[in-house]
């Protein structure tokens, strides 16, 4: 397994590559909202039984070390207009099993995914934040 990464501002780029295949992974910041995309491409190597899972799993680490880092949720999206990979993102002991996806639908000439990758901890700090927000407003109607 190969990462290579290069930052522009907050905009990081990395580089993933298991033995036949590359996987590029964008993640950059819009209006405050974290966002993650994928390319998958064949890089010329010879492909081996697994490549494809291999190199999700590590972004699906690197996503989690940058929501992390930037203490925000991560939006990542998924697109295939491949049915062989639509088939891999739908299949419990590959694309499932590393992304629990929110969301799935099957369009005309393409598949798309998403699914927000949050940062250890941060559900139960927002929690908490509604539950005192809850609280604050409750209080006040009295």
């Amino acid at each position: 397994m190969n990462v290579n990464s290069i930052e522009q501002g907050e905009r990081l780029f990395f580089i993933i590559s298991e033995g036949g295949k590359t996987l590029n992974l964008d993640v950059y910041t819009c209006y405050g909202i974290v966002y993650a995309d994928t390319q998958l491409v064949n890089n010329g190597s010879e492909k081996r039984h697994g490549d494809t899972t291999a190199a999700y799993k590590m972004a699906r680490n690197v996503i989690e070390v940058e929501a992390s880092k930037r203490g925000k949720p991560v939006n990542y999206f998924f697109k295939t207009e491949f049915s062989q990979m639509e088939q891999w993102a739908r299949d419990p002991e590959r694309g499932l099993g590393i992304f629990p996806w929110d969301f799935m639908r099957r369009e005309k000439d393409y598949f798309c995914a998403k699914i927000k990758i949050f940062p250890p901890g941060y559900l139960s700090k927002e929690r908490k934040r509604q539950g005192f927000l809850g609280r604050l407003f409750r209080g006040s109607r009295g």
